[in-house]
């Protein structure tokens, strides 16, 4: 299956044309985010997609070891400061984008896995992003929604043509 998806890659990297990556095609802040080359582009390399009923963290919010379990530290320091509600939707969606995460790298969470190999922390604007010990040079994006009833998120992992996320 990955040297399928390598070679995928790659087929899809030999029928574009050059792409250009002047500072007028890129935007300044893309720019600083992505690691792009003259000879290569981004391609999609995994996509995620969770979804997690509120209900469920709201019952396990008050069990400090599942909390534990699934925040890092610096996002445990941000969940203690919030409201109850707030709490339950930070839980809730912090939750959703690792599951979507481990779906987009194909591991799911497991042995080669963990909550705690996963970090989201917004950026001064209000984005999440998201770091992991299984980032190899990728650029992951990460979309988190909420609603009364539940937590969503997606994930869409890019890599430089011909590298695999795996």
């Amino acid at each position: 299956m990955r040297e399928k998806r390598v070679a995928e890659a790659q087929c899809y990297k030999e029928n574009l044309a050059e792409p250009s990556f002047s500072q007028g095609a890129v935007s300044v802040s893309k720019a600083k985010n992505r690691q792009h080359r003259k000879d290569g582009c981004q391609v999609i390399c995994g996509i995620g997609l969770d979804i997690v009923e509120r209900d469920r963290m709201l019952q396990k919010i008050a069990d400090q070891r599942f909390v534990a379990r699934i925040l890092v530290p610096e996002e445990q320091k941000i969940f203690n400061q919030l409201s109850p509600k707030r709490k339950t939707e930070f839980l809730a969606g912090r939750f959703s984008a690792k599951e979507a995460y481990a779906k987009a790298k194909g591991t799911g969470i497991g042995a080669s896995l963990s909550f705690q190999d996963i970090c989201i922390i917004d950026d001064p604007a209000g984005k999440p992003v998201l770091t992991s010990r299984l980032d190899h040079g990728e650029y992951t994006h990460v979309s988190i929604t909420h609603t009364r009833e539940s937590a969503a998120a997606v994930v869409v992992i890019e890599s430089l043509s011909g590298q695999s996320a795996y």
